[in-house]
């Protein structure tokens, strides 16, 4: 576009000179037209306030200005105005702030029972309920109250029979020629102190009787008045024969029975062995 006149900034003379656009579309100065002692000091006048850059006279530059305190709007927060806002905002304990620095972190409370749902129990309903539960003694609650008692009362059909890895020799009575009167077999070392009964084996064994005798061997529950016999061996019986059997016997509270041999003047010598199988609770 010739004919077109621009100015441009010569920054070594610190003047404006024309600028001219050729028909070739260049832009290009033309020194010749311009007489610089013509053109005299340029001037620029002081920045208002309210410019954002200036031109610097001392480095022939244009410069950002630096916006002071009170060339900030009022409406704008100052740096020292955004601290302490966040300073009183980080103190506030009320609301979301006391609830994620107190009351659900560093404190426990417990929830009024005005919140809990109708349905969901309160703490001292429940320890009453679980008190109730446990002092029931009907059904299952009093057969397991008297098995872990280790004994039953009546019409109970719960125990526990115990049987003893290899038996327990509890009497041996070896070569005896006289009548024994009742003597405690005292059966705590084969048993336990929950045992209420005995589970015994024995061999019994008499030499020879005399015409029309019988010998007799008693077992019976210490303390108590029953004497029936449990084994007799009769005259007419071989020489030296034996009885060997299993029986069930209880116990008392000490895991005490007693015992009684009657042997006939004329009879030969008596063997007796007895050894424990195990035990019920």
């Amino acid at each position: 576009m010739p004919g077109v006149l621009l100015w441009g900034w010569d920054d070594t003379n610190k003047v404006w000179v024309k600028l001219q656009v050729d028909a070739d579309g260049l832009v290009k100065v033309d020194m010749s037209a311009i007489n610089l002692n013509d053109l005299g000091d340029v001037s620029v006048a002081a920045p208002a306030d309210d410019d954002l850059f200036y031109y610097d006279d001392a480095t022939g530059l244009w410069k950002s200005r630096k916006l002071e305190d009170a060339d900030i709007p009022a409406g704008i927060a100052r740096d020292a105005e955004v601290t302490a806002d966040i300073a009183t905002h980080a103190a506030v304990e009320s609301a979301h702030h006391t609830k994620f620095t107190t009351t659900e972190h560093d404190v426990v409370a417990r929830h009024p029972l005005a919140n809990l749902d109708p349905l969901v129990c309160s703490e001292a309903e429940a320890d009453g309920k679980v008190s109730t539960h446990a002092a029931l003694t009907t059904g299952i609650h009093g057969v397991g109250a008297l098995h872990a008692a280790g004994f039953h009362t009546a019409g109970q059909a719960v125990s526990k029979v115990i049987w003893k890895d290899a038996p327990a020799a509890v009497l041996d009575i070896d070569n005896q020629a006289t009548s024994i009167d009742w003597t405690d077999l005292d059966l705590t070392a084969a048993t336990s102190a929950n045992a209420k009964f005995a589970i015994l084996w024995m061999e019994f064994t008499v030499g020879a009787l005399g015409a029309s005798d019988w010998s007799t061997f008693y077992l019976r529950k210490n303390g108590t008045a029953a004497t029936t016999p449990f084994w007799q061996m009769f005259h007419n019986w071989p020489d030296w024969f034996k009885i060997t059997t299993v029986f069930i016997i209880g116990m008392d509270a000490g895991q005490v029975i007693e015992y009684k041999l009657v042997l006939p003047a004329d009879a030969n010598t008596a063997y007796i062995t007895i050894h424990c199988l195990g035990y019920i609770e």
